[in-house]
């Protein structure tokens, strides 16, 4: 399904792929199956939890991956317990209790 946006067309089928999109500004109120949060790590950028193929996936910065590849890839850089590990967890909990909303 394709939509104006703005001026721009936008696919917005379900199964839209929105790898390397530049989201910037744009108003995603009322969006489902997202959840976006930060500031995270060490440059301050924002992470988003996405319910992707009956899963929850993480975009931060350039790595795109599931909960257990996020929170490997954060405790090798942050170290085990981190607060951005706890952010990544969060967002992920929080994501899957809006599962039926």
């Amino acid at each position: 399904m394709k939509k104006f946006i703005n001026g721009i067309e936008v696919d917005i089928s379900p199964k839209a792929d929105l790898r390397e999109a530049n989201l910037s500004g744009a108003n995603l109120r009322g969006a489902k199956g997202i959840y976006s949060f930060g500031p995270i790590g060490e440059t301050g950028r924002t992470g988003y939890a996405v319910r992707h193929d009956n899963k929850i996936m993480f975009a931060l910065g350039c790595f795109w991956g599931n909960l257990d590849d996020a929170c490997k890839a954060i405790r090798t850089k942050y170290g085990v317990n981190s607060l951005y590990e706890k952010q990544v967890v969060m967002a992920a909990k929080i994501l899957e209790s809006q599962k039926d909303k």
